[in-house]
């Protein structure tokens, strides 16, 4: 059983190469910009100055769910700026790949935009 969900996104900097990928979290150019996270009583929204701040930390913690497109990319993120945070995430929700299981592997990588788009039609 789920006891709460926690949705997840990061905007970063796109500094990289095309070898390794413009915005691959591990490429030192790179770095978050923004973040924000919602539960089912609110929302909030981050600039990159406030990491270290300790204001992200306390939405992870055990017993959540964490929910994104392409989650790993943006943990990924947020593990290099906060390590800690590694301790309170167990579960995490990717609906890049739930959309790509649900639509028999048609579609690799899919976008929020083209997921958005296709359950519109639907």
């Amino acid at each position: 059983m789920i006891d709460k969900l926690v949705a997840i996104d990061v905007e970063t900097t796109m500094n990289g190469n095309p070898d390794i990928g413009l915005a691959h979290p591990m490429c030192p150019e790179n770095r978050i910009v923004a973040w924000g996270h919602t539960n089912d009583t609110r929302t909030e929204l981050f600039h990159e100055m406030d990491i270290g701040t300790g204001r992200l930390l306390p939405i992870f913690s055990e017993g959540v769910t964490y929910v994104g497109h392409n989650i790993p990319f943006d943990l990924l993120y947020l593990y290099k700026e906060i390590p800690s945070i590694r301790k309170g995430i167990s579960s995490v929700w990717d609906t890049q790949v739930a959309e790509y299981l649900l639509t028999a592997q048609t579609h690799k990588f899919s976008t929020l935009d083209e997921i958005g788009r296709a359950s519109c039609r639907e």
